[in-house]
């Protein structure tokens, strides 16, 4: 069944001078930094998803990042069991920045939202 998602992304931005930046730079999302990620997870709820990504990333070190995006996949009743008992889904994948929702990101200590198509 089609079932309405909120993707998340978390993790840490990686400046270009890290060396492993290559390996996680994601050019449709931010060219100038390379994106680490720590964890993925779905909500059913955007709400959700927003509570989520702000504590990950007002708890994170500096460069943590937080990315809520939409999507629609084609879940049986196991897939929904998990989301709804781990917020696990081995189907999600970074989005282009189009299809961001949220995007927030700890510099130093402020947080900074970069992204906010829903409280825009």
């Amino acid at each position: 069944m089609k079932k309405q998602v909120y993707c998340i992304e978390v993790g840490v931005r990686l400046p270009p001078s890290h060396p492993e930046f290559e390996c996680y730079k994601v050019e449709k999302m931010e060219s100038d930094w390379g994106l680490y990620d720590e964890n993925r997870a779905v909500e059913f709820t955007y709400d959700r998803a927003l509570e989520y990504v702000k504590n990950y990333v007002k708890e994170g070190v500096d460069n943590t990042y937080g990315i809520v995006y939409e999507d629609i996949l084609n879940l049986d009743d196991e897939d929904i069991k998990e989301i709804e008992q781990t917020g696990f889904c081995e189907f999600i994948d970074i989005p282009s920045k189009e299809m961001c929702l949220f995007y927030q990101v700890k510099m130093g200590q402020e947080i900074k939202t970069i992204i906010d198509e829903v409280g825009k």
